[in-house]
């Protein structure tokens, strides 16, 4: 259950909670990845949707809650165990049926940004998993801040390849699914991370083409998420990766996810931009 004193909103409409990196969440590469990055994210949204009066149970009495659409998240500086986020979130527009809402992590010691992230959420009968109207409650109490966190980037000077497409297949894990009975939304973040280290892993062997860029020490920078269908456990998917451009800082990658005895099911689709460690800082 949150705390609304842990949290409070400036008179801009922004909401602001704190919360230490926990020893458990960075990985290998000894910093938050983008599946941990987005929980974090979905825990400041949450936050403030408590903070402005509608918490689990409010929508869990109307039987109506929100389930992500659509999400872009840009890593910028490293976040390890102990350190303090400060985790700033708001929402930028409503539709009839959906919200925008930003994030803005970033190390509270410095100020340094840890990441920044823009995601639409659709409100949703959670019965038939269906959208609902957003009730005006919510739109009354919940303030808006019209300004996007996220920049437009560019390509980083990368040429388009024709390269091969790596696959991963596994089985949906029923602690991966959420209330809602389908795979979380960050879980196929993760899925998606893991998948792409493995074609790089495969690339670096096997592709003369790619082999020199992914000799190199590459980390997540920006991904796109469109989230279309949804898994539920024991679904056994397939993950597909294939690299779009290529350059001397790193590559980009289109990804899928589908399920495995449905190849025209697509289940998510997205882009991950790869950049080389000293474009990280």
């Amino acid at each position: 259950m949150f705390e609304p004193a842990l949290g409070s909103y400036s008179p801009a409409g922004i909401f602001t909670w704190h919360q230490h990196v926990r020893a458990y969440e960075p990985g290998l590469s000894d910093r938050l990845g983008p599946g941990n990055l987005l929980r974090y994210c979905e825990l400041v949204a949450n936050a403030a949707s408590t903070a402005a009066g509608f918490g689990d149970q409010w929508y869990v009495g109307r039987g109506e809650g929100w389930v992500v659409y659509r999400q872009t998240l840009e890593l910028a500086a490293p976040a390890h165990t102990a350190d303090l986020l400060e985790l700033n979130t708001w929402v930028q527009s409503y539709t009839r049926v959906s919200a925008q809402r930003n994030y803005h992590l970033r190390l509270a010691a410095t100020g340094a940004t840890v990441a920044r992230a823009a995601t639409t959420w659709a409100y949703i009968d959670r019965a038939r998993l269906l959208p609902r109207r957003i009730p005006q409650e919510i739109l009354t109490n919940i303030p808006l801040y019209d300004r996007s966190c996220l920049p437009d980037r560019p390509a980083w000077g990368m040429a388009i390849i024709d390269a091969p497409l790596a696959t991963a297949s596994w089985r949906a894990r029923i602690y991966e699914a959420d209330r809602l009975r389908h795979i979380n939304n960050c879980v196929y973040s993760d899925w998606l991370h893991e998948a792409a280290s493995l074609a790089m892993a495969e690339w670096r062997t096997r592709d003369d083409a790619l082999g020199a860029i992914c000799q190199r020490s590459l980390l997540p920078r920006r991904m796109t998420l469109h989230y279309l269908r949804s898994a539920v456990p024991g679904d056994q998917v397939v993950l597909t990766t294939s690299p779009a451009r290529v350059g001397s800082c790193g590559l980009v990658v289109d990804q899928r996810i589908t399920l495995a005895d449905d190849p025209t099911a697509l289940l998510v689709s997205g882009t991950a931009s790869y950049l080389g460690m000293a474009r990280q800082a």
